[in-house]
């Protein structure tokens, strides 16, 4: 089995963008949507500097938004690829394993892998597995109508970098639903 998360028998690490231009266009509507929000001069350039290069491979185009992502809101997990572990198994079985390689005792999960990952499984192991059960904070967006929640991770920023940080981490602490998770 190959190592790493596999989607239709390619490696997720070997996706390549079906367009290489699609970060160009995604910097395009970016900055046309938020180039006039506040905190779009503190960040804007670092965004254009990392849309606008020339990108084949997907993960590399993900790994460096999200460690911009967790830059901006001042978050410091230990990232780690799931390719560099020697892990076999598949789904719950494979998610067991990756989380006994790194130590861990608990399993944060995303609330759609409820249909495949077996609690008693976890429990078996003598692991913890915990499914998201994620409060969006809501922030003032420059959109007229109600809040739109999932938008852009760092549309809060852009939209009030004087305080969306600060905000962000209290609304981890207050969300009584979700374990505490990588804050530093």
């Amino acid at each position: 089995m190959q190592a790493g998360i596999v989607s239709q028998a390619i490696p997720i690490h070997d996706i390549q963008l079906a367009e290489i231009t699609a970060p160009m266009k995604h910097w395009r509507i970016l900055s046309q949507r938020y180039g006039k929000r506040p905190g779009w001069k503190l960040l804007g350039d670092r965004l254009e500097e990392i849309l606008n290069k020339p990108c084949r491979n997907l993960i590399s185009l993900c790994r460096t938004t999200t460690e911009l992502t967790l830059e901006v809101f001042r978050i410091k997990p230990k990232i780690i690829s799931a390719s560099k572990l020697s892990v076999e198994g598949s789904k719950g079985k494979r998610v067991i394993n990756l989380v006994r390689a790194v130590g861990g005792t608990t399993y944060l999960s995303g609330a759609g892998a409820r249909e495949y990952l077996d609690a008693g499984e976890f429990e078996s192991a003598g692991l913890g597995i915990c499914f998201q059960e994620f409060a969006n904070p809501i922030y003032v967006q420059s959109v007229e109508g109600l809040f739109q929640p999932a938008a852009f991770a760092l549309e809060w920023y852009f939209e009030d970098p004087d305080h969306a940080v600060d905000n962000f981490h209290k609304h981890l602490r207050l969300n009584a639903k979700q374990l505490p998770r990588c804050i530093y």
